[in-house]
């Protein structure tokens, strides 16, 4: 055992190879091999590592939101010295790493004598269920055996961050610590080493009922073992991934598995192989909704620090697990005085974010510098929406009959936009959060009288709202050297004033 990994690496002194277990897992097996059409790139998240411990990594809003000890001169444990774990929120940069660390609260009731461990959040990101220290307002709780234990904590999203109100299982007696929230927020997984388990720490998951949760459920031997099971991340396609030292088809140290179904009719076992795992410990994974960009924290020698946050590309998304569920949708496009259906219309996807931004490959918003009258050299920083013809190419183009057809994935929200020439653009809001299949109808009015745009423009999908997050990524040096170019130089100085 290389170093202690329960969430909060502070507060355990029990090593994880104490136990050892003698099982033979007949349904375990490694992921195969890649054959080539499964390429899997593994990538130190260098921006954000740094020689502290680095680790559990969880998707919040446009970046990920992880854990660190990196403040050296931060409060300290007055029992061991070590610095507090607290939480680090990085955007994603336009290659969709991440980037610009900078520390995060959400509570207002930390005194700073808490260590904040490994979170999860609901999809709409208004709800943070955090692992941290059983306390008291905010003073660390011993219970009677002088121990401190880790308990789950839930917050909610108001003008501030709510109290945070310890989950119903929680105890003063066991540990309960990793917290994963299904893609419907309807379950809850979470690590414990509560009484009743088959080893040191089982993994649970507990479900919704009302504005509480229900009595926590074992997931069972074929996926707890003697020893450790920890970091659950359930997917939005239903698939568990979690780290264990347990099982007999390990690469070394903490391994990261999958199991598919894992509560109804839980598969085989699988181990991620050697691609992503090392003979080093490999924890925390988790994965986006096409399963094809992930992360995960590894403690392998070729790291900045202890442990390190790892980046994951799978170009086709990794074989054999479960892939999310989608609806078919039907969209249909016409002349709205004629009824006509309209071919080649131009057919945007995209999706919005909660601050009215649109995540992914594709952006309605661009910035400008607009000189400023009366000022020589000055310029103004704008935020401008983009004609359809700069959001890139169309997603769909429609037929002769003036239909396209598509795909949209379950549980997300997407905004359609059709457009063309000619014709005033429409947008609609779509939330897909049923099996039923979708059907959605654009009339679009001609455009007349000299006051139309001489170009389409597309409107946002909501408003930006303050507290927004804006990125400039035109901000470069000059080539091999640290000053900056002239581009930058204008932007930064458009921002200054």
């Amino acid at each position: 055992m290389k170093h202690l990994i329960f969430g909060l690496f502070l507060l355990f002194a029990a090593s994880l190879s104490a136990q050892q277990s003698s099982k033979s897992k007949s349904r375990d097996r490694f992921r195969e091999k890649d054959d080539g059409r499964y390429p899997v790139r593994v990538t130190n998240a260098l921006d954000i590592n740094l020689d502290g411990t680095d680790y559990a990594p969880a998707f919040y809003r446009d970046g990920i939101v992880f854990v660190s000890s990196r403040n050296k001169n931060g409060p300290r444990d007055p029992k061991t010295g070590q610095t507090y774990a607290r939480l680090y929120y990085a955007l994603f940069d336009a290659n969709g790493a991440p980037s610009f660390p900078q520390a995060i609260e959400f509570s207002l009731y930390n005194n700073g004598s808490l260590n904040e461990g490994p979170v999860c959040f609901s999809r709409d990101n208004h709800t943070v269920f955090q692992t941290r220290n059983n306390n008291e307002n905010g003073v660390v709780k011993s219970n009677k055996s002088g121990k401190s234990t880790l308990k789950i904590y839930e917050s909610h999203d108001g003008k501030y961050w709510s109290r945070p109100v310890e989950l119903p299982f929680d105890s003063d007696d066991y540990s309960c610590m990793h917290p994963s929230l299904s893609a419907d927020g309807s379950k809850l997984f979470f690590s414990s080493d509560m009484p009743g388990g088959y080893g040191g720490f089982d993994l649970y998951y507990t479900e919704r009922i009302g504005d509480s949760w229900g009595a926590p459920v074992n997931l069972g031997p074929l996926i707890n073992t003697e020893k450790q099971e920890i970091f659950p991340f359930i997917s939005r396609s239903g698939t568990l991934f979690f780290t264990s030292n347990g099982r007999a088809n390990t690469l070394g140290g903490l391994d990261i598995y999958y199991v598919n179904n894992p509560l109804n009719n839980p598969e085989e076992i699988v181990n991620l192989g050697d691609q992503i795992n090392s003979d080093a410990d490999d924890m925390g994974f988790i994965i986006d909704d096409d399963g094809k960009h992930g992360f995960f924290s590894s403690n392998r020698s070729q790291g900045s620090g202890k442990d390190d946050i790892y980046c994951l590309e799978a170009l086709h998304g990794l074989p054999g697990i479960a892939k999310p569920e989608t609806n078919d949708a039907q969209i249909v496009v016409r002349d709205a005085a004629t009824g006509a259906p309209l071919q080649k219309a131009a057919i945007h996807i995209l999706q919005p974010s909660d601050e009215g931004f649109v995540n992914g490959k594709k952006d309605l918003y661009a910035f400008d510098l607009v000189p400023v009258p009366g000022k020589d050299g000055a310029y103004s920083l704008q935020l401008g929406l983009k004609g359809s013809d700069e959001v890139g190419p169309a997603d769909l183009y429609s037929n002769v009959e003036g239909k396209a057809r598509t795909t949209f994935t379950r549980y997300h929200d997407y905004l359609v936009i059709v457009s063309l020439g000619g014709y005033i653009p429409k947008e609609k809001m779509v939330s897909v959060n049923s099996e039923k299949a979708i059907d959605l109808q654009f009339s679009l009015s001609r455009k007349t009288g000299p006051d139309m745009p001489a170009k389409d423009s597309i409107f946002p999908a909501r408003a930006i709202r303050e507290g927004s997050t804006i990125i400039l990524d035109n901000l470069f040096r000059e080539q091999n050297k640290a000053t900056l170019d002239n581009n930058a130089v204008e932007y930064l100085n458009a921002l200054l004033e």
